[in-house]
């Protein structure tokens, strides 16, 4: 999951502030993440009919990333009345929940797609999963403290991270690949996550082109 160098969490499908207290979300992080999307867009619009096909774009289960959503913003703004729910084993419960719910979504859309879509919904689904096994396995999205000083945070919000440790599991998933331009660091399941992403619009309105919109199934991107 990404993190800024305010120390502020993003509002991600499969991550929780590592930090507990209640945040919102930076521009920083807005911007990165719709980044995957304006890629996918910027690779449609170099292919022939490509953005004519964004209004027919068909995903089920589109409850099931809304419900994920709710959970993730009460789990970043932390609110007293839900602490109950938040606090017992580091905050565990709704990780795993957001998981459940990120996996049904990919699940659902996995039947009767062309495999480019399936392929990136799997790259999707391997992200948000190395995510949330790091996270469930630490307490937290562990922090590199030399990715973080690259990407310019405070000694402040550093100190406020669940930096990486020796003892810190998967320690390879962590949050460690800097962004100084945007000042935020991501882990390897953030970058799974956004190449799923691209690939699976893509591959979505690909299939839906005016060209292709006849039987002949569209190829991988």
């Amino acid at each position: 999951m990404a993190i800024d160098k305010n120390g502020v969490m993003a509002c991600r499908i499969s991550g929780i502030p590592g930090v507990m207290g209640g945040c919102v979300p930076g521009w920083r992080l807005w911007a990165l993440a719709l980044l995957p999307i304006v890629i996918a867009l910027l690779v449609l619009a170099t292919r022939r009919g490509g953005l004519r096909a964004l209004p027919s774009l068909r995903l089920r289960g589109l409850s099931l990333i809304w419900a994920a959503a709710v959970v993730q913003f009460v789990r970043i703004s932390d609110p007293v009345w839900a602490s109950a729910v938040l606090r017992p084993g580091d905050g565990v419960l709704p990780v795993v929940l957001i998981w459940l719910f990120g996996g049904a979504f990919v699940a659902v859309n996995l039947r009767s797609r062309s495999k480019g879509v399936r392929l990136g919904l799997g790259i999707f689904a391997l992200g948000f999963t190395l995510n949330t096994v790091t996270i469930a396995l630490n307490g937290g999205m562990p922090l590199s403290a030399w990715a973080a000083h690259k990407a310019g945070f405070s000694e402040r919000a550093i100190a406020a991270s669940n930096t990486t440790s020796a003892e810190t599991m998967l320690r390879i998933f962590a949050d460690a690949i800097p962004v100084p331009g945007l000042g935020v660091v991501l882990s390897p399941g953030d970058l799974l996550m956004f190449a799923g992403i691209c690939w699976l619009i893509s591959a979505l309105a690909w299939c839906n082109t005016p060209a292709r919109s006849a039987s002949r199934p569209a190829p991988i991107l």
